[in-house]
């Protein structure tokens, strides 16, 4: 909303809290940026464009994620998934 306005107080490392920064949306904002506005915003900031892949996490964090959260990985999977058909 506030057109790149604040971008130059993000630059100088200035910290705020409740997930507020460049790129962030809530449901509450009048309009989402496309992908294209958002890969501009990105290398206005950054100075670079956006990796065209997210990174991974590393093993050892991946690990931990999947103890605390085993069947997050099976999301997709449905009872339909398993179902029978009966002749």
């Amino acid at each position: 909303r506030s057109d790149e306005k604040l971008l130059s107080v993000f630059r100088e490392g200035v910290v705020y809290g409740a997930g507020i920064g460049p790129g962030v949306y809530d449901i509450h904002s009048p309009r989402i940026p496309s992908k294209e506005e958002i890969a501009d915003d990105f290398a206005l900031f950054r100075g670079t464009r956006p990796p065209r892949r997210p990174k991974k996490r590393p093993r050892t964090l991946q690990r931990q994620i999947d103890s605390l959260c085993p069947g997050f990985c099976l999301a997709d999977v449905t009872p339909e998934t398993y179902r029978i058909e009966e002749r």
